[in-house]
C-alpha cells in the first residue's frame, strides 16, 4: 500500500485527482510521484481514504506526463480521527487528557460527543457508547486505553 498526502491548492508541482465513490466526490491535488494500479492510502483533512487508481490521464504531447488521476474508494468505510466534545452539567475542575483515537466511520461525524455525569472520573475507549455507524479499531479495542481523566 502506497501512502498519498491530498493538497487543496494547486502548485505547479502536483497534479489534479478526485477521490470518489457512489455518495462521495473529492476533488484534489497530489504530488507527482510515480503511480502503479495498486491500494493506496490518501490522507485529505485528516480523512483516510482506501483508494485504487480507476483511470489515470497523460499527455501525448509531454513524454505521457500524468495529468489527471481518478482514485476509487474501495469501500464506504474510512479510518480516521474523529474530535472529541465534552458537555457537563457539573463544573469540572480540568481534564487530564483526552486520548487521539482513530474510528472506522461508515458515515462521516463532525465529532463524537460525551456527556459527563458527578460520577464520572474517568472514561476508558470500550466504555464509548458509539453510534452504529462508528466503530473502533482492533488496535484501539484491544488496547483499551484510558480515553479521559477527570479531576
Amino acid at each position: 500500500m502506497h501512502k498519498i498526502n491530498c493538497f487543496n491548492k494547486k502548485d505547479k508541482n502536483l497534479i489534479p485527482a478526485v477521490i470518489y465513490n457512489k455518495e462521495l466526490n473529492i476533488n484534489v491535488f497530489i504530488k507527482k510521484i510515480k503511480l502503479k494500479y495498486d491500494l493506496y492510502k490518501l490522507i485529505h483533512r485528516n480523512f483516510f481514504y482506501y483508494c485504487f487508481i480507476k483511470e489515470v490521464q497523460f499527455n501525448p504531447l509531454n513524454n505521457n506526463e500524468v495529468i489527471h488521476v481518478d482514485f476509487f474508494i474501495k469501500k464506504n468505510i474510512n479510518v480516521m480521527y474523529i474530535p472529541i466534545k465534552i458537555h457537563s452539567s457539573i463544573k469540572i475542575n480540568y481534564i487530564l487528557y483526552i486520548e487521539k483515537i482513530k474510528f472506522i466511520c461508515k458515515k462521516f461525524t463532525k465529532a463524537l460527543h460525551i456527556n459527563l455525569s458527578k460520577k464520572t472520573k474517568k472514561i476508558k475507549v470500550n466504555d464509548l457508547k458509539l453510534p452504529r455507524f462508528l466503530s473502533l479499531t482492533r488496535k484501539d479495542k484491544e488496547e483499551n486505553l484510558t480515553l479521559l481523566k477527570v479531576y
